[in-house]
């Protein structure tokens, strides 16, 4: 039987960043992130990207899009970064609104 996975009761928020070490060998469950940077650039997702990951540890791809195709993507650095803790903060009123 699989334990289950513990729901986090708000949304996260992340920046994308480039030649960190994954540490694979504290965690054995990090190995597949090894890749990540590639990964990353190969999705068109640039450092200091941000990354909202919902209550449920989950990535809307939508969100990833906007983040990196719309208008969004164009901003200057600091305004993508108050954009993205506004969103954040929108998403976690929300999540405590329907819990």
């Amino acid at each position: 039987m699989q334990p289950q996975q513990k729901v986090s009761e708000q949304w996260l928020l992340y920046w994308t960043a480039r030649g960190q070490e994954v540490p694979c060998r504290l965690v054995a469950q990090l190995e597949c992130w090894s890749g990540l940077d590639q990964r990353e650039a190969d999705a068109g997702i640039g450092p200091r990207d941000p990354v909202l990951i919902d209550p449920r540890y989950r990535i809307d791809p939508v969100l990833g899009r906007f983040f990196r195709r719309s208008r969004f993507a164009w901003l200057a650095e600091g305004s993508r970064e108050a954009y993205a803790r506004d969103l954040w903060r929108e998403f976690c009123d929300r999540s405590l609104r329907v819990t």
